[in-house]
């Protein structure tokens, strides 16, 4: 059996499409989650905070899980930028880690959110895996990379879903756009490989 628990959830509270989420019951999968997914997003909302603020602009309408919370937390008045960045990351991570601790389940998207089971959930479907790999995200093609190039920065970053695009030698940002687009290539050919297994 499967290390790996995913349930497709529809919220009965509002409109918004059904989605898959993983079990977060052992700390093992919470921290797997955390590296894996979490801090993909992470990156991608300081991305997005940073070049707001880089552009004389508040950091208001991101598309990013994170970036949304922090601009929270920063318009609240309490945090500035940077304090808000760190404060909604360390809390959350803690928070995780502690409701584990004390035996209680929540449920994680490919994201930074937390959904606590609740009678307003209701589970469609659910899917046991070997594997740390949404249902929804088995295979990808080249179509779904997305290539970041920071405002003023030299490098090239590549993404696929939610996850970063890693080289074989490790590396995460390439100086061409060509460069990533072969790691991409190779990351996306070998992640599909994975999971045909």
């Amino acid at each position: 059996m499967g290390k790996y628990k995913f349930l497709k959830v529809a919220n009965t509270s509002n409109d918004n499409p059904p989605i898959w989420v993983l079990v977060g019951d052992s700390e093992e999968i919470v921290l797997e989650h955390w590296n894996k997914y979490v801090s993909a997003d992470i990156k991608e909302g300081t991305h997005q905070i940073m070049k707001k603020l880089l552009e004389g602009n508040k950091p208001q309408h991101v598309s990013n899980t994170y970036a949304r919370a922090v601009d929270i937390y920063i318009t609240s008045g309490v945090y500035n930028p940077m304090q808000a960045l760190a404060e909604v990351e360390n809390t959350t991570y803690n928070r995780r880690l502690m409701d584990v601790t004390y035996g209680i389940t929540n449920y994680f998207p490919k994201n930074i959110s937390i959904l606590m089971p609740n009678s307003s959930l209701v589970v469609i479907r659910t899917i046991t895996k070997d594997a740390l790999v949404y249902p929804d995200e088995e295979h990808f093609g080249l179509s779904d990379v997305r290539y970041i190039n920071w405002c003023g920065g030299k490098h090239y970053y590549a993404k696929v879903g939610a996850l970063d695009i890693v080289d074989e030698k490790g590396n995460q940002k390439w100086n061409t756009k060509e460069e990533a687009e072969a790691a991409a290539k190779v990351f996306v050919n070998n992640y599909n490989n994975s999971n045909d297994e």
